[in-house]
């Protein structure tokens, strides 16, 4: 697969040259250059001894050029997510070790939308569609419980979605959503896509925000789910996440964020998990220390996460560094503490990624 590696040279270098100040009427781009690599180790438990059951890379190495493109013109606008993928990965499994590398091209998100009136508008694409305050999960969300808050850089796996929005008033949206295929997204082993409909409806306000959402899949299960947000001042935000559903599974999340005025912004959340495929309830902790801008360069994330009932726990350091006016490095490490059977413990003890972006 090496001329993908030449595929991906050529194409940065031909985009390189795309003049800064080029433009279409209703056309837009916006395109990155990500390489990174990460290093992991993954936990010898009862669940994977030798890493034979999941089978984790210890060693990867990804080259990714992520261009966005977007046009719009009357009342339809159309975007596209493409994506162009080199990996090389090292696989060590009960003491053998072996190396594989691939390429790929798919297309991450895309999304057609037309404009029926002022107030409705209709959509078909594969979206990454996230809601929430949460910066754990969303369990409000059936389509995505999962936020991509841990690490921002590694994209969500998108799914097709059919919508319809209506829009009463400025404060108010109401939406029809229908999940229809899997896209991207990997599904459980030994388990079947489920088509899912959803009705939602938004609430947005000066000094709070909230949102209710009922959905059903074709599997039988049907659920309900709330979130909502209130800035009790400039500095604080209270907020919580929810759902329930008819196969007795409950799950919440609460929190509260508090913001200095030198910057940085304090999080702590608490999240409640019951029924999960492990038969385990989760009684989760975790504090967040968040400072963007230092010293106009340098972002900076550092969370603690302890799960109560198992006594493991997640350590979190993300920083980004803007090198220049179109690159930033970043590091992001993740330190799981805990036993076999904890949440955190039993399926890596580390993982360092390290990359540099470059945007057009």
């Amino acid at each position: 697969m090496y001329f993908m590696k030449i595929y991906i040279v050529i194409m940065a270098v031909c985009l390189s040259l795309i003049p800064a100040k080029y433009s279409l009427a209703g056309f837009d781009y916006n395109i990155r250059l990500l390489t990174y690599g990460l290093l992991q180790e993954p936990a010898d438990s009862l669940r994977n001894p030798g890493n034979t059951v999941f089978q984790i890379s210890q060693n990867i190495a990804v080259t990714e050029l992520r261009p966005d493109f977007s046009f719009a013109y009357n009342k339809m606008d159309i975007s596209v997510k493409p994506r162009l993928r080199y990996q090389w990965e090292r696989l060590e499994i009960a003491g053998s070790s072996e190396s594989k590398k691939a390429g790929e091209l798919f297309v991450n998100e895309w999304l057609a939308r037309f404009m029926a009136s002022d107030r409705v508008f209709l959509s078909c694409g594969r979206e990454n569609l996230q809601w929430g305050p949460g910066w754990l999960s969303s369990p409000s969300n059936p389509f995505f419980y999962y936020n991509g808050r841990l690490n921002p850089l590694l994209e969500v796996p998108g799914k097709d979605f059919a919508r319809i929005v209506y829009l009463p008033d400025m404060m108010w949206t109401v939406s029809l959503i229908a999940n229809f295929a899997k896209g991207r997204s990997e599904i459980q082993p030994g388990k079947d896509f489920e088509k899912t409909y959803a009705l939602k409806t938004d609430y947005t306000g000066e000094a709070a925000f909230g949102g209710v959402i009922f959905s059903h899949s074709e599997g039988g299960e049907s659920n309900a789910g709330a979130f909502g947000g209130w800035t009790v001042s400039n500095a604080t935000l209270l907020y919580g996440d929810l759902n329930v559903s008819t196969e007795d599974k409950t799950a919440l999340l609460s929190g509260i964020s508090y913001t200095l005025e030198s910057g940085p912004t304090f999080a702590l959340e608490y999240s409640y998990r019951e029924n999960n495929p492990d038969s385990l309830s989760h009684h989760t902790v975790m504090l967040q220390y968040y400072q963007n801008e230092i010293c106009n360069r340098i972002d900076l994330l550092l969370r603690g996460t302890s799960n109560i009932n198992d006594d493991s726990i997640q350590f979190v350091a993300n920083v980004d560094y803007i090198a220049g006016d179109h690159s930033q490095l970043f590091l992001n490490t993740i330190v799981n503490s805990g036993s076999d059977t904890g949440e955190f413990g039993r399926f890596f003890d580390y993982q360092v990624m390290a990359g540099f972006e470059y945007s057009f």
